[in-house]
């Protein structure tokens, strides 16, 4: 392990009350799921949003890099790194820089159903169809440094309440990059 390895897996500890070395027994699974510092937990959206059942374990872009590259050549991905890699449905996630945001994600986004979590952190990295706010606040970052979450929701969310997800969820988190103006999630809608 890398002295940059250590040092994300120690703020990756720190911020989400996580272990990145965890066994995956049990009690690490359940030490890995207590929330961090201002996330929103499962259960917080009472009646009015109740599939909402909070953010998983912390992720690198790297490891995600990885699960995509072993997706391609047909090898086994793990079952943590693969709603990062899903498609056919609307997924909502949330980006935070290891060792910069402490108190407030960096912003918390959605896909298209034909985009997977990785496809648009990858955008928002190198692509003009990213966002150019989060881009220059992670352009220069390592992968290992970026730290990406997928929100877990019970049932099958269409576009427009996975949108209102996100919303919800920024005006609870306050993510870093947050423009309260927005009001289409896809210009191609128009």
């Amino acid at each position: 392990m890398t002295m940059l390895d250590r040092l994300v897996a120690r703020e990756v500890a720190s911020l989400f009350g996580t272990d990145e070395t965890g066994c995956g027994c049990s009690a690490c699974r359940a030490e890995a799921a207590s929330p961090a510092r201002r996330q929103t937990r499962g259960g917080t959206g009472g009646s009015a949003m109740p599939a909402w059942q909070g953010w998983s374990t912390p992720v690198t872009l790297a490891q995600i890099r990885q699960a995509q590259q072993d997706a391609r050549t047909g090898k086994a991905v793990p079952l943590r790194l693969r709603p990062f890699l899903s498609t056919g449905e609307p997924h909502i996630y949330r980006i935070t820089r290891a060792g910069i945001d402490r108190d407030r994600p960096l912003t918390i986004g959605m896909t298209q159903d034909t985009r997977s979590i990785a496809q648009r952190v990858g955008e928002h990295r190198g692509s003009k169809r990213g966002d150019q706010q989060v881009r220059a606040a992670i352009a220069n970052l390592h992968p290992g440094q970026i730290l990406v979450q997928a929100g877990r929701m019970r049932g099958h969310p269409d576009i427009r309440q996975t949108h209102g997800y996100e919303i919800w969820l920024q005006g609870r988190e306050r993510p870093r990059i947050y423009e309260p103006d927005t009001r289409t999630f896809d210009e191609r809608d128009y």
